[in-house]
This record gives structure tokens, C-alpha cells and sequence, in this order.
């Protein structure tokens, strides 16, 4: 690492720099891979700041890297990377809403639209046989492809 010791950094500031580098990277990358990268390398640079031998920093740099991937990462996405709550998306957010119906409901004929409040609107059948008339607030029971089951509140 000559070349870097008369250019313009010893080879100690090359570690620390591309340590650096792989964590604001990792910023903007989940999963945290690249951090045991910069880990590895911010090793290299301590140990560089030892001695001069370029194998002994990257045997370093390559077992840290390979036991923070093993032992700390799984750890860190643990703790970074927590699930988050199923929430319910798209048509399965419908579930539980009120709607209105803007077309009769009647199963017998085929028949029935309703709109969510704040929604577009959808086919709809009666969860117990019953026709609905139009103005009718109802509940949402469950959406089955295009077509929302709904019951009077």
C-alpha cells in the first residue's frame, strides 16, 4: 500500500473513508449489508494505524466482515427492521367501512351498488338475503373480487 502512503492519505484514512462511504450508503439500503462492510473496514483502519501489512488489515477487514454478517446482522434487522402491524390495503381496508347504497340491493335479481364514504363504488350483495334500499348506510362485511358483501347498520 505504497502507493496510497505517497499519494495522499496513509492507508488507515483509506479505511476510515470507505467505512464512511458503506455506511451512508447502508443509509439508503435496507437490510443492513453494506454496515458489516463498513464495520470490516473501520477494523482495517484501527488495525492499520498498527502496523503497515496490507494481509494482516485485509484478513481483518474480510473475518470481521464475515462475523458481523453471521452474528450481529441478524440481530440488527431484528431490532432496525421490525414488522410492522398487518394492516389491511386496497380492497381489504373496505372491510368494517360504511358505505351507501346508490342502487337497490337485491340478491334475487342480481342487483345493487353501494359507495364507500370517500370511496368509488362497488357491486354489492346483502349478507342476509334482504333487500336494501337505496340511501341505506350499510357495513361492509367482506370484498369477494369486484363485489363487497355489505349488512344494514
Amino acid at each position: 500500500m505504497e502507493f496510497f502512503s505517497n499519494v495522499i492519505f496513509n492507508t488507515w484514512q483509506f479505511w476510515l473513508v470507505a467505512s464512511v462511504v458503506l455506511f451512508i450508503i447502508e443509509i439508503f439500503t435496507p437490510g443492513f449489508f453494506l454496515a458489516t462492510f463498513a464495520i470490516g473496514a473501520l477494523c482495517a483502519a484501527l488495525t492499520a494505524l498498527f502496523t503497515d501489512n496490507f494481509n494482516i488489515q485485509m484478513l481483518l477487514f474480510a473475518v470481521t466482515t464475515t462475523l458481523t454478517y453471521v452474528f450481529v446482522r441478524p440481530f440488527a434487522k431484528k431490532y432496525f427492521f421490525k414488522k410492522s402491524p398487518d394492516l389491511p390495503t386496497n380492497a381489504d381496508a373496505l372491510t368494517g367501512k360504511k358505505a351507501k347504497v346508490i342502487e337497490t340491493i337485491d340478491n334475487a335479481s342480481s342487483k345493487g351498488r353501494i359507495k364507500p364514504f370517500g370511496g368509488e363504488d362497488w357491486k354489492a350483495v346483502s349478507a342476509d338475503e334482504s333487500i336494501i334500499e337505496i340511501d341505506t348506510v350499510v357495513e361492509i362485511v367482506s370484498i369477494d373480487g369486484a363485489k363487497a358483501t355489505v349488512k344494514r347498520i
